[in-house]
């Protein structure tokens, strides 16, 4: 269930900006210490909006054969251990917040990304936050599970900034012709513009565009464009991108955006800016339908985020449903 909203307003235009309730960080099971910056982020927002926290850790469950071979302690045993210990670590730490804000703990035993979306849902988080995992390739299995299958929000923290300055919303204005669309792309900016007011932070937004069949168009085939016709369709859609873009910033006449808008497929632009512009927080939903209840996400979309050096937040469409419960 999204969280209430703060009103914001400006002239005669009323804005909704995106606030948090329930916020939820899962802290990995072996490094439960308050120099976690998604712990940071986790706290800086909960004080921000007045929301409870909740620290979470998932111990790996022990193979059997592993607690065999030890031969002096039940498999049994040996989680219980481990989950006192690692109960004891996440106390200590939820104590040195709870003076400011509301925190409880969390400890489970299972796969981390299954027990992790089973606490959003039976907890009714609204946002999950939580160190991304990098590999040579971008965001392990574990991170990519959880932005298929969580029904909220995921952020996925890699800067170790102490606070994000430049925030990158990823708009694409095609979607704009459907309801689905034009609702994605507002929960979007409403996720952008809280962040970007709780941390002072600039916001940005880029769209891409492209000609379908332009390679075709220009290389003949069926029908082949001179290179003055194909000029002039390329000024045309870029005026007219252009356009759509000042028109969905208009719908936010109390913030200050800057606009992107570049040709090209976003499985490329998009990193490249992120990449060389100095973004700390990409800001993108995940749209393509597999055609399975509960998974969601695209292959632009997975391509994109495979490819980023940045902290990512991933959002989906409101009708989602995991399939995790």
């Amino acid at each position: 269930m999204l969280a209430s909203h703060q009103l914001l307003l400006c002239g005669w235009r009323i804005h909704w900006m995106q606030s948090f309730k329930r916020i939820l960080v899962v802290i990995e099971h072996d490094k439960v210490n308050k120099s976690n910056s998604a712990v940071q982020r986790g706290v800086e927002l909960a004080k921000k909006d007045n929301a409870s926290l909740t620290l979470m850790t998932v111990i790996p469950h022990p193979k059997k054969l592993v607690a065999d071979l030890v031969g002096v302690i039940s498999e049994e045993e040996l989680i219980d251990k481990f989950k006192n210990m690692r109960e004891s670590e996440l106390s200590a730490l939820a104590d040195t917040f709870r003076d400011e804000i509301a925190v409880q703990t969390v400890t489970s035993v299972g796969r981390e990304f299954i027990e992790t979306i089973r606490q959003v849902v039976l907890g009714d988080h609204d946002l999950l936050i939580k160190m991304a995992r990098v590999e040579e390739m971008g965001f392990d299995s574990s991170d990519f599970h959880l932005m298929r299958k969580c029904p909220q929000p995921v952020w996925l923290v890699k800067s170790r900034k102490t606070k994000p300055k430049k925030l990158l919303a990823a708009i694409d204005l095609s979607l704009e012709k459907e309801q689905e669309g034009k609702q994605l792309n507002a929960r979007i900016m409403d996720l952008s513009l809280s962040l970007a007011s709780a941390y002072s932070a600039d916001i940005e937004i880029l769209s891409c565009w492209s000609i379908y069949g332009e390679s075709s168009l220009r290389s003949g085939g069926f029908f082949r464009f001179s290179d003055e016709q194909m000029n002039d369709l390329i000024n045309k859609e870029e005026q007219a991108n252009l356009q759509k873009q000042n028109d969905f910033i208009a719908r936010y006449t109390d913030t200050n955006i800057i606009g992107h808008v570049r040709k090209g497929d976003p499985k490329i632009v998009i990193p490249e800016f992120v990449n060389s512009n100095e973004v700390d927080i990409l800001v993108m939903g995940t749209v393509a339908r597999t055609g399975i209840p509960g998974l969601l996400i695209g292959n632009t979309s997975e391509t994109i985020l495979n490819k980023m050096s940045t902290s990512v937040l991933t959002l989906k469409p409101v009708d989602f449903q995991s399939i995790i419960t």
